[in-house]
């Protein structure tokens, strides 16, 4: 591996190392993913360190940001 190619199993085995350990120390938390992008990890992670459940967030559906124009001092959005 040159010093430009990054392992990526090697990274995700070391963060659920990590959250292993928070887990045995009494720690509790929920993960979630996006949809386009993150809700495969969340799926992966909740498997792997035993949760019971993952959550997926779909952000289709939220105002754009250029929706917004500001009015005084606060930002007034439209519905799409």
């Amino acid at each position: 591996m040159t010093s430009q190619q990054i392992d990526a199993e090697a990274l995700y085995q070391s963060l659920v190392a990590q959250l292993r350990t928070r887990l045995a120390d009494g720690h509790t938390w929920s993960v979630a993913g996006i949809v386009s992008g993150g809700a495969w990890i969340a799926k992966r992670l909740a498997h792997d360190l035993g949760l019971p459940e993952y959550g997926v967030v779909n952000v289709a559906m939220t105002t754009p940001r250029k929706a917004c124009t500001p009015r005084r001092s606060r930002p007034r959005c439209r519905s799409m």
